[in-house]
């Protein structure tokens, strides 16, 4: 099972990280803060916002979005949830090293063997031929789904009796764990700058 990351996993990692009061930036729709635990830069992340664009930098990764000229009016919530989907669509730039989405394996199995078995209940084929197809999906897609190149290319390539994927739409990448990581610390974030007076800015 992949791991993933939960409101939970992050409140641990943050549990002793504090904003900076002495804030390095906050006018307006322009502000920069510094999350962190004391003495450590371990996990440590920025929030900066101009009109317009809101990002996260640090430790888990680099991500900017774009969609309200305050983008804390956008993000912010009493509680700590996110909507990594329609979150995802205001996403203007992303670190280089660690993307917002990942090719998922065990994404790819589930669907493939969705679409064969829905086409089997519609009562396709007879036993024999049905075994022939799954044999195959076997050995020609199923053993190619570690590597997100090779898994579209034997969907692609695949034909046995009659029966291929060409007409199904995939979706098999999902968020990674810094991505997620990264939501819920921009809305955490947001909560602790609402209710911590800042000592000033330096």
């Amino acid at each position: 099972m992949k791991n993933k990351c939960t409101a939970d996993k992050f409140l641990k990692d943050v549990e002793k990280h504090k904003l900076e009061t002495k804030i390095v930036l906050d006018n307006g729709l322009c502000r920069f803060l510094k999350f962190r635990k004391p003495e450590t830069n371990n996990l440590y992340f920025n929030i900066t916002t101009w009109p317009g664009y809101l990002c996260i930098s640090g430790d888990m990764g680099t991500y900017v979005f774009a969609r309200l000229p305050d983008m804390f009016d956008f993000f912010r919530s009493a509680e700590l949830k996110i909507n990594p989907c329609y979150w995802h669509e205001k996403l203007q730039a992303e670190d280089r090293h660690m993307k917002s989405t990942e090719y998922d394996p065990e994404r790819f199995e589930r669907e493939i063997k969705e679409i064969f078995f829905a086409w089997v209940r519609e009562g396709n084929k007879d036993k024999k031929t049905r075994r022939k197809i799954w044999e195959e999906i076997q050995y020609l897609v199923l053993s190619h789904r570690d590597t997100e190149f090779e898994a579209y290319h034997a969907v692609n390539e695949f034909e046995c009796l009659g029966f291929t994927f060409l007409d199904s739409s995939w979706g098999w990448r999902d968020y990674t764990y810094q991505f997620i990581w990264c939501l819920y610390a921009i809305v955490w974030g947001i909560q602790q700058y609402d209710k911590t007076p800042a000592e000033g800015v330096g």
